[in-house]
């Protein structure tokens, strides 16, 4: 009678670990999510509850935490509350967007660095008989100023007056599911 009861007891905790295991993952799954929205249907940036978030305050201080709560109008970081509302630039770093200068800053270094490569290797195998002109002076300035172009640029996005950040559940329209 002991083994049995040994065994039914063995076989109901293995029962309630296994329904744990089953039933922890639905209940992370449905974390709250910061979005910020550009003129209340584009999605710039989102962050969830357990991801790193830089921002600088409206009074020029830098805030710097992994989000541990999220809440209607602020969030609790590992270091500091938040209001949504006193945050004036949110870190952008990470967040695909369409970007121009990023493209046309490449286009200039690219094109300038093979023009530059093709008109030296022209010099070496004789077809040319000018050293470093304008042409190769043009190209590095070309070069360059993509480079300026490129990196030379905040990390920061301002958080303007059609921008919203909002927190959203499972339930919103604006949730994703995928992280």
């Amino acid at each position: 009678m002991k083994a049995f009861s040994a065994v039914l007891w063995f076989a109901s905790s293995q029962f309630v670990l296994l329904l744990f295991l089953i039933i922890f993952p639905v209940d992370s799954v449905a974390q709250k999510q910061l979005i910020v929205l550009r003129n209340g249907t584009t999605v710039v940036a989102r962050y969830s509850e357990g991801s790193k978030f830089k921002c600088v305050l409206k009074n020029r201080e830098r805030k710097v935490g992994v989000i541990v709560e999220l809440r209607d109008f602020s969030m609790i970081t590992s270091n500091d509350t938040i209001e949504f509302q006193s945050i004036a630039k949110i870190d952008r770093r990470g967040y695909y967007r369409v970007n121009i200068m990023r493209d046309v800053a490449y286009v200039l270094i690219c094109g300038g660095l093979i023009y530059f490569t093709a008109d030296q290797l022209n010099n070496s195998l004789g077809y040319d008989k000018h050293d470093f002109d304008q042409g190769d002076r043009n190209a590095l300035i070309a070069a360059g100023i993509g480079a300026t172009m490129l990196y030379i640029k905040s990390p920061y996005r301002h958080v303007r007056k059609r921008m919203v950040m909002r927190t959203v559940d499972k339930a919103s329209p604006y949730y994703l599911n995928s992280q």
